[in-house]
């Protein structure tokens, strides 16, 4: 019998699959679970902790104290948590939303309160820190735990800097005594000094004020001495600028006078050249008008001859032309040729012509002889007249060279002139310009002078003061000899107000405890049930749909079923029974039974409902469609939502593979709508995003059963039509 119980095992593949599959489940059970939470306050670095730092900081012993600050610089070396420093309003945010699981605040008199140790009552360091139970309690555990790290280490500093601070104080307060002994030794010599300077400047003081009389006179004769120079800059600056105008055209007719001597240098020297000319001409004209006078008297000579030679011809020649007349008178009678007597008539007419020529050049003689009579006379002037050109032009062309020389001298002076001119008027620019300034400093003279009149009555009616003044100070002296004999009775009463700080009770628990953690608990859960009843709750669940499914037939139907939604819902009315039954019965236990404390039990048992039903969902799924192996894994799908769903630790603390599945599970939205149904404050709105999304899972498992036993009909009928035509 038992070889043949171990034939049949052999003989069928599955029941040993199943065997060996069975035999893995305590390893997969420890494997899965133990991986998840074998460790987890070794990873609390990745648990995000917000820190808000409200500390505006505060003054101790003439030093800037801020607690606050000096605390979140530390945290950067600080690798327990995941620190996060954000505002109170994004801190408070991310505690609901369990991005962070421990808030720590840092009020505003933080450092204030820490200034208050020599206080006669010191006051606490309040530490606020918030967690959120409700939403996962280990967390808000770890989170309590942590600031109690926290609360020591502030301690410690807190304690090590009032120590320092305190040491330190009396240290200055002993060194300033001893240096307070010594000066009082010192002060008492210079009061005597003092004494003795306060009389002479008293005298000395005496001797001013009799000087600033004279002082204040001058002052005033000075003021209008600078109100004369005033008037006087201005009518200067009036002035240089008119001279600067008179410049100008001087420089315009300088220039002209320039081009004009250069001009008249050139002219000289031209005159000087046609003085030479003329000088040279007039030597040859003299030689000319002295043969010009000798031709003349022979002239003269010659034309007296010549008149008195043309009487006597004239005379001949008239006596021949009236004998020539008579002879041709008397030849008419014919004793000569008619030939001879034209040639007659012909010389008788040419005698008349020459007689009348003859007349003509006596009378031309005549005048020749007049006119030579006056060249003459004109010769001998000229004569005259050129021996005085040229003695004058000897001397113009001495005095000629004179002006070309002073010519020279005109154009070189003009020069300078011209340059000395443009210089004088740049001068004059640079004059008007200072004198300009000039004026506005004499105003500014004037005003100041104003200024130092009436301060020097200031200062008389000061010293006047000062001088009444040093009688008190001398008295003043007299009183500071007799107040250093006192300041060592000071030192001594001050040494006594030094032992008058006496450390209390409470400042002795206030330097061994300085700080005060004042928790702020957001949903409270005061058992450690109550914190693990959303995941237990959750795994039951799961694990009761797995054991009825373990027992029920899912696939076996007590008739032929004609469609696969028929056959689902046959199936699933009983699961939904089940479910129904198993979330009420659970529910009055926790609630009534266990006394677990529900804001809104109607909604709570919905949910319970809810989640009973979508994890039937998915049972009913794997294990109709891969029958033992989906009963199989219905356990392993049970396990990796235990490990995966940060039932009891925060997710961040667990290995990445479970943080990747995490909102893949159906638990995860199960166990955070558990948590929020059980806190202090319900949010409907968040309860509702988790019945949505494991409806959501409900539907996807729901259509992947229907179609799974619609191909479970069809494949049977098609079954069915074989064996028939069989």
């Amino acid at each position: 019998m038992f070889k043949q119980e171990w034939k049949n095992i052999l003989k069928k593949p599955m029941t040993i699959a199943t065997i060996i599959a069975i035999g893995l489940v305590p390893m997969l059970y420890s494997l899965i679970f133990l991986s998840a939470y074998w460790n987890p306050y070794n990873k609390t670095e990745k648990l995000s902790v917000a820190v808000v730092n409200n500390d505006k900081g505060t003054e101790f012993n003439d030093k800037k104290l801020n607690v606050g600050k000096d605390f979140v610089d530390g945290l950067k070396d600080n690798n327990s948590f995941k620190w996060k420093v954000t505002s109170k309003k994004q801190a408070m945010e991310g505690l609901n939303d369990e991005k962070y699981y421990l808030v720590i605040e840092l009020p505003s008199d933080f450092s204030k309160n820490a200034a208050t140790l020599l206080d006669e009552k010191p006051k606490k360091m309040k530490l606020n820190y918030y967690t959120n139970a409700g939403k996962n309690y280990v967390g808000a555990q770890i989170g309590t735990n942590a600031m109690k790290e926290v609360n020591a280490s502030i301690s410690k500093e807190i304690t090590e800097q009032y120590a320092k601070t305190v040491f330190d104080n009396f240290k200055d307060i002993g060194d300033g005594m001893t240096k307070a002994s010594d000066g009082a030794g010192k002060i008492n010599d210079g009061a005597a000094k003092i004494t003795d300077g306060t009389d002479v400047l008293n005298k000395n003081l005496k001797k001013l004020n009799d000087s600033m009389i004279t002082f204040e006179n001058g002052s005033t004769k000075l003021k209008s001495g600078a109100t004369q120079l005033s008037d006087g800059i201005k009518q200067s600056k009036d002035g240089a600028n008119k001279l600067n105008t008179g410049l100008n055209a001087l420089l315009e007719g300088t220039g002209t006078l320039k081009a004009g001597s250069s001009d008249l240098n050139n002219g000289l020297s031209q005159l000087a050249e046609g003085g030479n000319k003329i000088e040279a001409g007039s030597s040859k004209l003299e030689a000319g008008s002295n043969q010009l006078n000798a031709g003349l008297k022979q002239s003269y000579a010659g034309a007296t001859k010549l008149q008195k030679n043309e009487a006597g011809f004239n005379e001949n020649l008239g006596a021949t032309n009236d004998a020539l007349k008579s002879i041709v008178n008397g030849l008419q009678d014919g004793s000569l040729s008619k030939e001879d007597l034209q040639k007659l008539k012909a010389i008788s007419n040419s005698l008349d012509q020459l007689s009348k020529g003859s007349n003509q050049i006596k009378t031309g003689v005549d005048q020749i002889a007049a006119a030579q009579g006056q060249l003459y006379e004109g010769s001998n002037n000229l004569v005259a007249g050129q021996k005085e050109l040229n003695t004058n032009l000897s001397l113009f062309n001495s005095k000629l060279q004179e002006a070309s020389n002073g010519a020279n001298q005109l154009a070189q002076g003009s020069n300078d002139l011209y340059n000395g001119t443009k210089e004088l008027s740049e001068g004059s620019s640079l004059l008007s310009f200072g004198l300009g300034k000039l004026n506005t400093g004499g105003d500014q003279l004037v005003q100041g002078i104003n200024q130092l009149n009436d301060g020097s009555k200031q200062l008389s009616d000061g010293t006047n003061k000062l001088y009444d003044g040093s009688g008190d100070l001398l008295k003043g002296a007299t009183d500071l000899t007799k107040g250093t004999t006192e300041l060592h009775k000071s030192l001594k009463d001050g040494g006594d107000e030094v032992n008058k700080v006496k450390t209390s009770d409470e400042t002795d628990k206030f330097f061994a405890e300085p700080t005060e953690l004042v928790s702020h608990k957001l949903n409270n859960v005061k058992e450690y049930g109550v914190g693990l009843t959303p995941y237990i709750l959750s795994i039951g669940l799961f694990a009761g749909g797995l054991m009825f499914t373990s027992v029920y037939p899912m696939r076996k139907n007590s008739i032929a079923p004609t469609t696969g939604l028929a056959w689902f819902f046959s199936k699933y009315s009983v699961l939904i029974f089940v479910g129904i039954m198993q979330s009420i019965v659970a529910d009055l236990v926790l609630i009534y039974g266990m006394g677990l404390d529900v804001k809104n039990v109607w909604l709570f048992v919905v949910f319970t409902i809810i989640t009973s039903l979508t994890f039937y969902s998915l049972i009913q799924f794997l294990t109709v469609t891969l029958g033992n192996i989906g009963q199989y894994l219905v356990f392993v799908m049970m396990l990796l939502q235990i490990g995966g769903t940060s039932g009891t630790f925060p997710i961040s603390l667990t290995p990445t593979f479970f943080q990747t599945i995490h909102p893949y599970l159906p638990m995860t939205y199960a166990i955070k709508g558990f948590r929020e149904l059980i806190s202090s404050s319900v949010s409907k709105g968040f309860v509702w995003d988790q019945v949505y999304y494991l409806c959501g899972f409900a539907a996807l498992f729901i259509i992947l059963t229907n179609v799974t036993f619609a191909v479970r009909v069809k494949l049977s009928k098609k079954k069915q039509l074989s064996e028939i035509e069989v």
